[in-house]
């Protein structure tokens, strides 16, 4: 295609992985913070601590206290790595396509890239 393997590595491959390291990176934020709230369990406090008490002496309004902030900052977190993600895939990278994939040589059959383009949508 008359690239290098580095301009086929950052034009292509990373632009088509992006939305998928993005995802990663949200459920392992999301998993993170919900693992947070096994702290008392070794010692660490933090809200989950909250938790553990609230359902050790069957008291939900305290283990609500640690609950919702935790819930929260979850969403918090997944809202906003959605967004760069709609930001970083859609307005950098753009989306990539193939057009004009016609071309073929007679002899071998073998079809050929005319034009390769990087679209990228009005937002």
């Amino acid at each position: 295609m008359g690239m290098s393997r580095g301009q086929v590595l950052r034009r292509i491959r990373i632009s088509l992985a992006a939305p998928a390291m993005f995802a990663g990176a949200r459920t392992a934020s999301v998993q993170v913070l919900a693992g947070a709230t096994l702290a008392p369990f070794i010692g660490g406090g933090g809200l989950g601590d909250f938790i553990v008490t609230g359902v050790s002496i069957m008291d939900t309004s305290r283990m609500l206290v640690g609950a919702v902030p935790i819930a929260l900052l979850a969403l918090g977190a997944e809202l906003i790595l959605a967004s760069r993600e709609t930001v970083v895939c859609w307005t950098s990278h753009g989306m990539i396509s193939l057009e004009h994939v016609t071309k073929r040589y007679s002899e071998t059959g073998a079809v050929a890239v005319d034009d390769l383009s990087l679209q990228i949508p009005k937002a």
